[in-house]
């Protein structure tokens, strides 16, 4: 992992239960802890943990407006910050 990746956190890395526990649910208890704390730099786009599930909450709202919640939905992005949003 890299310097300063929250996902090296002690606090989760010794938390067995944290690989029990959906992708989303560890990113919400990180992004409730550190808001501020970045998430996501491209080059280009920084986006803090707090910016970045807000998006996502954002993004999942409007798929969930347009689709039945029996449907299947593809996402495609180009590699970029807003790849972990989708």
């Amino acid at each position: 992992m890299l310097p300063g990746n929250t996902l090296a956190d002690p606090a989760l890395a010794d938390d067995e239960a944290a690989y029990e526990r959906p992708l989303f649910d560890v990113f919400a208890a990180i992004a409730a802890r550190q808001p501020d704390h970045l998430a996501v730099d491209d080059g280009t786009t920084r986006l803090s943990y707090a910016k970045l599930r807000d998006r996502a909450l954002a993004l999942g709202a409007r798929i969930a407006a347009l689709v039945p919640a029996d449907g299947l939905v593809g996402v495609a992005v180009p590699t970029s910050a807003l790849h972990p949003v989708a």
